[in-house]
């Protein structure tokens, strides 16, 4: 079997990397791949040298059809990888699957690479629902996103729990962007507990579109800290005490994964595809999406018994192996076998 991946996005991302940890699983287990691409995706630095996978290069939904791309399956990775695997089976008759990630309904004009796809694989049962709701017609799985295996220095940990000596760390990692990452509602709490409780630190790993905005916010905060992009993210997860995710909005959270595996605590919003991972005083706290004031009551039942908080780290441990690479691998390689035998 060859197999076709279509990523187009410009950056790296979660679906990125979702697509990568799928073409390398995949890899070890002797497929020939080829991945369409933008010619300046990530994707290229991050899986370049890796055995039997071949680069397509393709800026848009509408380049590089001109000759046959060799492939027995497509699977489109985002929403334009979705049109050019619709174009490319319009072109070749290639069946194709496509991989949802986002809550928002397609458009009308993008349904219609939904309804002619195989199947579509939804990462979380919000997104199927969303789009069970568009058209109850279409075929659709449920594969979540898989864990990235990480492994953090303790050393490094160490040095970042002694840089913050004697502080209980309140971390949040993401892009800053506040309209769907909600970190705002932090930063209210952190000023609403400065003064009563001076051992909280809140550092913020990510950078974004929001980052004056709410270094605004936080002016004259010294219980907050903006860190920017870090490479050493396991290292900060491991350091912190409590994970804070106050998103207003996500497919799934698959930051949330690394935390889990890690075994921090998580106190995270009651949205979208969140639900599949945190379930509430099981993995996690579940709070209210927009509410400083329901992030400052869990940081304080942190604090009064952390114990219970990491109970439900360990839970959340144990619960994330299901979310392995290999799982989801699997679960996609029986979609891919049954497109070959419709």
């Amino acid at each position: 079997m060859k197999i076709a991946h279509i990523n187009l996005a410009r950056g790296f991302r979660g679906g990125e990397r979702q697509t990568a940890l799928l073409i390398e699983e995949l890899n070890k287990r002797g497929f020939s791949q080829t991945l369409v691409c933008r010619a300046d995706s990530p994707l290229r630095d991050l899986l370049k040298g890796l055995p039997n996978l071949n680069f397509w290069t393709a800026n848009s939904f509408l380049s590089a059809h001109f000759r046959a791309i060799k492939a027995d399956i497509l699977h489109a990775h985002e929403a334009k990888a979705a049109r050019w695997a619709y174009i490319e089976n319009r072109l070749r008759k290639t069946p194709y699957i496509i991989t949802r990630r986002v809550l928002n309904q397609p458009s009308k004009s993008a349904l219609k690479t939904y309804k002619k796809a195989f199947y579509v694989a939804a990462i979380s049962t919000a997104i199927k629902r969303i789009l069970n709701d568009r058209d109850p017609n279409l075929k659709i799985e449920i594969i979540p996103s898989a864990f990235t295996p990480i492994e953090p220095n303790a050393i490094n940990t160490r040095s970042i729990r002694d840089q913050y000596a004697k502080k209980t760390i309140i971390g949040h990692i993401g892009a800053l962007t506040n309209d769907v990452k909600g970190q705002e509602f932090i930063i209210k709490a952190a000023r609403s507990l400065r003064e009563r409780y001076e051992n909280l630190i809140f550092l913020f790993l990510g950078e974004g579109k929001d980052r004056s905005y709410l270094e605004s916010l936080a002016k004259g905060l010294n219980n907050v800290k903006f860190l920017g992009f870090r490479s050493d993210v396991a290292d900060y997860i491991a350091a912190f005490d409590l994970f804070i995710f106050p998103s207003n909005e996500e497919g799934l959270g698959s930051t949330l994964l690394d935390v889990m595996q890690i075994g921090v605590p998580i106190v995270a919003s009651n949205i979208g595809g969140v639900v599949d991972l945190i379930i509430d005083r099981q993995t996690g706290v579940l709070i209210a999406p927009r509410d400083s004031k329901a992030i400052e009551s869990a940081i304080l039942q942190y604090l009064a018994d952390p114990n219970r908080y990491q109970t439900l780290a360990q839970n959340a441990k144990k619960f994330v192996k299901s979310f392995d690479p290999v799982i989801m691998t699997d679960r996609y390689l029986k979609i891919y076998d049954a497109a070959l035998l419709r």
